[in-house]
């Protein structure tokens, strides 16, 4: 098992093996996992491109150490993520040497920062250090660890990947009035967006009262949120617009934010997902891990995307609206301010602009298909 990111641990491994011999290449197989949907497409596509093959390694979008039910690894490889919460990492830690196989090693790549937390809980849980190494600002651990705790009944695993957070995510609650709506809304460790709605949603919200729940989609067409963080766009929403959460699919790259939006919305409808789709179908995932094929186009979309810096994602976003978004829907993105700019002048044929905010930074646009 190997977190992913953008694959390279669990490529490199797979490489190894692979090397080692026709035996070894028969049997060995590479489990990669990431909570961001992004990085286990391009840890499949790394893998492609370096010759290993999906029998060698697979990709899946899941919080630490989830995986199939009774399964257990020789290796578990980690360049554990510094972010993630010391809760989260005291979870791992501590569930770790469940499913490890016998004789089974762990190779842990920390921060320095963290290295003493690692160090002190190693020790507490009984793990036999074979090495230690410092440099580059990193250390890393390899060893055997205790015997473990397996996962909490809590834990939820579904198709593709998706997951209910246990326990050891829980962040905190926050009470809050947003433009006139009192909300509650908890938050998780490894998503952003966990103290505060933030400058893209805040402008957002403001830009979607100024036009009024006549703006919105009518009865009978659901409204889809890309990337609407843990939660407080969606909740919001639900609220102001008088949709029930039968009327609302949640989508994102983060799992543990999509979980944690699901939670504070009632939301059933879950969608993994690196940036904003363009099929004509598409699937909704549940909690349960069943899956439904939908084909009717969204009355109304709002979407946050990341801006990320060197590559050029504003197309792509236009290409998702206009491929899902009714006619006569509304289609809301905010932005950086200058992003926004410059997703405006994308604007293709066929849409109007019915709005446009700035707020702290941010810009919230508003189009009419």
């Amino acid at each position: 098992m190997a977190v992913c990111a953008a694959g390279a641990l669990g490529r490199l491994y797979a490489e190894r093996a692979a090397d080692g011999g026709k035996a070894d290449a028969a049997v060995f197989h590479v489990r990669a996992q990431d909570r961001d949907e992004l990085a286990r497409l391009f840890t499949v596509y790394n893998a492609a491109g370096n010759g290993v093959s999906s029998g060698e390694l697979s990709a899946h979008t899941e919080p630490l150490l989830s995986g199939p039910p009774g399964a257990t690894w020789d290796l578990v490889l980690s360049n554990i993520p510094a972010k993630a919460g010391l809760p989260v990492l005291e979870d791992f830690i501590r569930r770790l040497g469940g499913l490890l196989a016998p004789g089974g090693r762990a190779v842990l790549v920390v921060v320095h920062t963290l290295a003493d937390f690692f160090r002190r809980r190693l020790c507490e849980t009984g793990s036999l250090a074979d090495r230690e190494e410092a440099g580059g600002g990193y250390s890393v651990f390899v060893y055997a660890p205790g015997p473990g705790v397996p996962a909490g009944k809590d834990v939820k695993t579904g198709g593709g990947g998706f997951c209910v957070p246990r326990s050891a995510y829980t962040r905190e609650g926050h009470d809050l009035e947003l433009e006139g709506t009192a909300l509650h809304i908890d938050t998780v460790y490894g998503a952003p967006g966990f103290d505060n709605p933030g400058g893209a949603v805040l402008a957002a919200v403001k830009l979607v009262r100024r036009l009024g729940p006549g703006a919105l989609p009518p009865r009978g067409k659901k409204a889809l949120v890309h990337e609407g963080g843990q939660g407080w766009f969606p909740a919001w929403l639900l609220r102001f617009a008088d949709l029930s959460p039968s009327e609302l699919v949640l989508s994102g790259r983060n799992i543990l934010a999509l979980a944690a939006a699901a939670h504070n919305t009632g939301v059933s409808f879950v969608i993994p997902a690196a940036e904003l789709f363009s099929e004509d179908q598409f699937e909704v995932l549940f909690p349960d891990g069943k899956t439904r094929t939908e084909k009717t186009p969204f009355g109304f979309i709002a979407a946050f995307p990341e801006c990320i810096p060197r590559t050029e994602r504003l197309d792509a976003l236009w290409e998702g609206i206009s491929s899902l978004l009714a006619e006569g829907g509304l289609a809301l993105v905010s932005l950086p301010s200058g992003e926004a700019g410059r997703f405006d002048r994308k604007k293709p044929a066929g849409f109007t602009r019915k709005g446009d905010l700035k707020r702290g930074g941010f810009r919230a646009l508003a189009y009419r298909r």
